[in-house]
């Protein structure tokens, strides 16, 4: 597993909704991955995570620390939030036991201030143990929507 095949999933299983472009821009600092127009709907920026196992749960703030979700993605993301329609995602698959998308201004006030509990719950989708399911995803990325989740913590 990795973030390619990650990709590599997401591409497979959204090509019928969307057009989207993989971002692999040396010279600009900070810009997401992924950039995605929807069914004429909509258009935003994904930015992809892949971490091989899902942490610890514990009572401490989480803070997503991954040596490459840099302070300047955070920036970018914080900065298109606040300036554009905030159509910025966070997705991110832990192993074989979650894929979870969050909308940036959902997460953006809990890293490092929240449980990684509480994160999680905060995503917009989570997949717990089974594919993505795509036309969930189609929805969380177009309309911004929240699904509840069918597995709890």
């Amino acid at each position: 597993m990795s973030e390619a095949k990650l990709w590599d999933d997401i591409q497979k299983g959204m090509m019928a909704r969307w057009h989207a472009q993989r971002h692999e821009d040396k010279h600009s600092k900070g810009i997401p991955d992924v950039s995605f127009g929807i069914r004429k709907r909509t258009d935003g920026w994904m930015e992809l995570k892949f971490l091989p196992h899902l942490p610890t749960f514990s009572d401490k703030p989480w803070d997503f620390r991954i040596d490459h979700f840099t302070p300047e993605q955070r920036n970018w993301a914080e900065m298109r939030t606040k300036h554009g329609p905030g159509r910025v995602f966070l997705l991110c698959r832990f192993g074989p036991d979650l894929t979870a998308v969050w909308n940036w201004s959902r997460i953006r006030g809990l890293l490092g201030q929240a449980t990684l509990d509480t994160v999680i719950r905060a995503a917009n989708a989570q997949w717990w143990h089974t594919p993505i399911d795509f036309e969930e995803l189609e929805n969380v990325l177009a309309n911004n929507r929240v699904i509840q989740p069918r597995y709890r913590l």
